[in-house]
């Protein structure tokens, strides 16, 4: 058996804000609020537009948001850019907003950032900065990354080959429910076994 290879999907979902979207127009005090610099409230305005439509309004109060460093919306909007809903395709700008959602804290941008440096993907291919970055998003509970550091220790790419530790990743990933994780577990598992 041959180990499946590094789980190549972007995350590419935005995040939904706390605000409801019910009435046919924003809340005034919402905009109030986002008018006057809040980034939640920016950030929530940008989410009521958005929920109806893509557009520039959208577009407007995400970069707002994101320039406060709310790295949700730093987060959005790079997805925005790198896949174009919402926000002219740009995948440059995605990467620096990825970038910037990473470094507030944003495990899904984190797992984007790795696939892009393991692909070589707008980013000059580097797989140690890969591996940090599935890392930072597997300590948070994200699953595909979980796998992806498996596939990392197995291949000893981004860091020193140890099937022990990719074996402890897969079944991490695998109790979580990724197949990919769970068939590359039993194929490890196998290939340990062997080797004793």
């Amino acid at each position: 058996m041959t180990l499946l290879s590094i789980l190549i999907f972007y995350t590419n979902t935005t995040k939904r804000s706390r605000y409801k979207y019910v009435s046919s127009s924003p809340d005034m005090e919402l905009v109030k609020k986002a008018e006057a610099g809040d980034a939640v409230s920016q950030y929530d305005l940008a989410n009521w537009y958005g929920y109806r439509k893509r557009d520039e309004q959208y577009k407007e109060w995400l970069i707002k948001a994101a320039g406060q460093g709310l790295s949700d919306a730093q987060y959005d909007l790079a997805v925005s850019y790198d896949s174009g809903d919402g926000a002219e395709q740009n995948k440059a700008l995605a990467v620096i907003w990825y970038w910037e959602a990473a470094n507030n804290g944003n495990y899904e941008a984190s797992y984007n950032l790795g696939l892009m440096y393991d692909t070589g993907e707008y980013v000059t291919m580097d797989k140690k900065l890969a591996f940090y970055y599935y890392m930072v998003s597997a300590k948070h509970g994200h699953v595909p990354a979980m796998h992806n550091v498996g596939v990392s220790y197995y291949d000893g790419e981004g860091v020193k080959k140890d099937k022990h530790e990719a074996l402890k990743w897969f079944k991490k990933a695998a109790d979580r429910g990724n197949d990919r994780a769970y068939y590359n577990y039993n194929v490890v598992l196998e290939e340990l076994s062997k080797s004793r």
